[in-house]
């Protein structure tokens, strides 16, 4: 499950116990999600088997199944809520499942958050229990630009997107640097902004 890579840990303590979930690559090249759990935060003991694991093909290619685990503890729901990126055919969706102890978890649901097409991806993402409601930061990437989103759902599987993604972009910055250095540049003043 992990013999070939541990990596995207994601750690929650847990009634005195540190939890962690994490992403593991096999030796085939499939990746799943394992668990281990901790007194201190140091000494970790892990779990035999990956707690979600799913076959997508006979040859997995490079980054193909389950990744990217993020875990909250839903008080309103008294159970361990799972978002993970579901990685087939080279495309991704945000995955959604929920567990009572943290290691036996409900089948993987699709959310709305899925690859539109090859050039369009979903990775690592994180989300807060906010009024009852759920707040997602996600990074996305379409084509060579990568950047980070923001959305909202009632149950965490209907994801209202933020009308002005991205939030944060290389590109969206580069963007308004160019236009002051241009309004500068014509104007003769000069301009102090942080992005």
């Amino acid at each position: 499950a992990d013999e070939t890579q541990t990596s995207n840990p994601c750690v929650l303590k847990h009634e005195d116990i540190y939890k962690m979930w994490y992403q593991g690559k096999s030796k085939e090249g499939l990746l799943s999600v394992c668990y281990a759990e901790s007194k201190d935060g140091l000494d970790w003991k892990v779990h035999d088997k990956p707690v979600i694991s799913q076959r997508v093909s006979g040859i997995p290619e490079f980054r193909e199944g389950i990744q990217h685990p993020h875990v909250i503890f839903d008080t309103n729901k008294n159970r361990f809520v799972m978002w993970c990126v579901v990685y087939k055919n080279n495309k991704t969706t945000i995955g959604y499942c929920e567990s009572v102890n943290g290691l036996i978890w409900t089948d993987i649901i699709s959310t709305n958050l899925e690859s539109l097409d090859l050039n369009h991806k979903y990775f690592y993402p994180f989300v807060l229990l906010e009024n009852n409601s759920y707040r997602l930061w996600i990074t996305e990437r379409i084509g060579s630009k990568w950047m980070i989103s923001t959305a909202n759902s009632k149950d965490g599987i209907d994801w209202i997107k933020y009308e002005k993604n991205p939030i944060i972009s290389i590109y969206k910055n580069k963007l308004i640097a160019i236009f002051f250095e241009v309004i500068a540049k014509l104007t003769k003043y000069s301009f102090d902004f942080s992005i």
